[in-house]
């Protein structure tokens, strides 16, 4: 069901329900606007002066539009989540108030006697039944309420098997020359024993370089190798390379041989030590098998670590935070290269450098500060000069190419200014990042608001397909309803959405169903929709890599199903600490070192930058 399904009817139907059920008295009413606020806070303020393109003077929606106001920022998810259990308890009451008799058709209880105790107690049951969207509770409590029935939610599709068994197709498609390059150098690199990071800009294939170099290995060593480990730190990115691990293998595995693939994220665990294949894991997974380890025999990480013959870091540039670092050590793999002992070592990233001073380096000297690039030494051997050593070389040839689309940088000028407190700026100087508490006030700014709706409409309305990086929560949600209140199909993505939909979600963006995609602290990473023609980033950060990583949403190119062209729109801000310094943004350290941002480009964003600082 895409996010467009729940259409004006549906969305005026569950708000009258939600009238119906709370909003007969003033007690309800009040109970009601406190769940709001609470759930949603400031998002009356937001919308209004979002609807009217004015500051308001109060912040408050009428008590007869507030219904409406929740149904379209939760939508289809109106019901889950811990919100969504406190909404469902506050109209459970004010069912068995109003109609006793719906109480008991919800639990399902026999005919016969139904008293004030019976009811209590059921409802006590019915309060804590878990809510699984799209399922028969589901379905049951918006059906017997009066709810259309899209607001029981998305089904999350079934969970894979741990193991994918994969077998020989004839062989389709190959690498383009410098990719076939990167993969001699990864090859060389596995077959020595040696570390090494595959620096690609965003949309350039590391995952099919790196997973392709890993089977042509596989099958130089068959039995001589038992396990492989890819590390990922999102689901989304551990399924890509599971379902690219199972493709190759099926196009050039070894004819009758079998491979097995292992997930180990969420609720599935690792598999025997005495199997045998590709662990794809998550590391807040593989984290946890660190824990109670120490002074102990082996764990099961050990007891794998023992047997790996190669290891895979997505994402490469965290592989030095604690986390990181506890579960490679448990794994056998020393900290710095050269050391005794541990399997090769592979890291994935577009940009190999920290924030913070001095993790840069202690990065690249757990990769032995090998950083590869096109060679002319290796196939297709002379094809390379020197040149593509030089990172803004290869941006740029690949962009000429076709591998990358060519984009065009805005800045987006507000008058809005922020000043941190104290300890904002303890923790801006301590985190390298920006608290929340920081993001939640800008993204209350009116003025700004109105200005980044304005550029994302404007976008819209010129037939671009937008991914919306959002401030907080609120805004991503408010942005997405105010949009499609003007016409313009989007849907709204956070931390919270549930699995199910976030993927219906961006399915219906990729096929173009959706004309918005609005997001907050997801999809910088693991997320690809090819069709991407602009980027409007609204999420402040002093973080190049973060910064970039947005960036990076909009660069596939036209040669591997991407667009020509992406416009990158960036909100700028006057964010200063409590000594009234400015903080130095994400943004202006990409302008002084890439080599994506063309020379015009970075010359306009460096007069906006001046110019917000006069």
């Amino acid at each position: 069901m895409a996010a467009s399904a729940l259409t004006e009817s549906d969305k005026d139907e569950a708000a009258s329900r939600l009238e119906y059920w709370l909003g007969t008295d003033e007690a309800a009413r009040g109970s009601f606007r406190r769940y709001v606020d609470s759930s949603f806070p400031g998002c009356e303020k937001l919308y209004l002066s979002l609807k009217t393109g004015a500051p308001v003077e109060h912040d408050e929606v009428d008590d007869g539009r507030l219904p409406r106001l929740l149904v379209d920022m939760a939508g289809i998810e109106l019901f889950e989540g811990g919100g969504g259990k406190k909404l469902r308890s506050m109209i459970l009451d004010a069912v068995r108030a109003k109609d006793s008799w719906t109480i008991k058709r919800l639990s399902g209880a026999k005919d016969g006697g139904w008293g004030g105790e019976a009811a209590g107690r059921a409802l006590g049951r019915l309060r804590q039944k878990r809510w699984r969207p799209g399922g028969s509770w589901a379905r049951r409590f918006v059906r017997e309420l009066g709810f259309p029935p899209q607001f029981s939610g998305i089904p999350s599709p079934p969970e894979p098997e741990n193991v994918e068994i994969a077998e020989k197709r004839p062989p389709l498609g190959t690498l383009k020359d410098f990719q076939l390059n990167l993969k001699s150098q990864l090859a060389e690199a596995i077959d020595g024993g040696g570390r090494c990071i595959l620096r690609l800009p965003t949309g350039a294939g590391k995952t099919r370089i790196a997973a392709e170099a890993i089977v042509d290995y596989w099958k130089r060593r068959p039995g001589g190798i038992r396990w492989a480990l890819w590390i990922a730190d999102k689901e989304e990115l551990c399924e890509q390379a599971v379902q690219c691990f199972k493709q190759l293998w099926e196009e050039k595995g070894a004819g009758g041989e079998e491979f097995r693939i292992h997930r180990v994220w969420g609720r599935r665990g690792m598999p025997d030590p005495f199997d045998r294949g590709i662990v794809v894991a998550g590391i807040g997974k593989l984290h946890e098998y660190t824990k109670g380890e120490r002074g102990r025999a082996p764990g099961r990480l050990g007891r794998v670590g023992e047997e790996l013959g190669l290891v895979v870091v997505d994402e490469a540039h965290h592989a030095v935070s604690r986390t990181y670092r506890k579960v490679l050590a448990s794994l056998g793999l020393p900290r710095r290269a050269g050391a005794p002992g541990g399997a090769p070592l592979v890291g994935l990233t577009a940009t190999p450098f920290r924030t913070a001073e001095g993790e840069t380096g202690s990065l690249l000297r757990r990769f032995n500060r090998n950083v590869l690039a096109p060679d002319p030494r290796h196939e297709p051997v002379g094809r390379f000069n020197g040149q593509w050593k030089e990172w803004d070389h290869v941006v740029d040839e690949l962009t000429r190419r076709g591998v990358l689309s060519r984009p065009t940088f805005r800045p987006l000028e507000t008058s809005a200014s922020f000043r941190m407190s104290e300890r904002e700026s303890d923790y801006e100087s301590g985190m390298s990042q920006l608290p929340s508490s920081l993001l939640d006030k800008v993204g209350m700014d009116t003025q700004r608001n109105m200005a980044v709706f304005e550029a994302i409409s404007g976008e819209a309305d010129a037939g671009k397909t937008v991914l919306f990086f959002g401030t907080n929560v609120n805004q991503a949600l408010m942005m997405s309803k105010v949009l499609n209140d003007r016409g313009i199909t989007s849907a709204a993505v956070t931390g919270g959405t549930r699995y199910g939909a976030r993927s219906e979600y961006v399915n219906s963006f990729r096929e173009g169903r959706i004309r918005v995609l609005c997001n907050y602290q997801v999809l910088t990473t693991g997320f690809d929709a090819p069709r991407t023609d602009s980027v409007i980033i609204a999420r402040p950060t002093s973080s190049r890599i973060l910064y970039e990583q947005m960036v990076g949403r909009g660069l596939r190119g036209s040669k591997f199903g991407g667009t020509d062209e992406c416009t990158i729109t960036t909100v700028l801000d006057n964010i200063r600490n409590h000594e009234h310094g400015r903080i130095r943004m994400g943004y202006e350290k990409y302008i002084e070192s890439s080599g994506i941002m063309a020379e015009g480009d970075k010359d306009s964003m460096r007069s906006a930058v001046r110019k917000m600082e006069s």
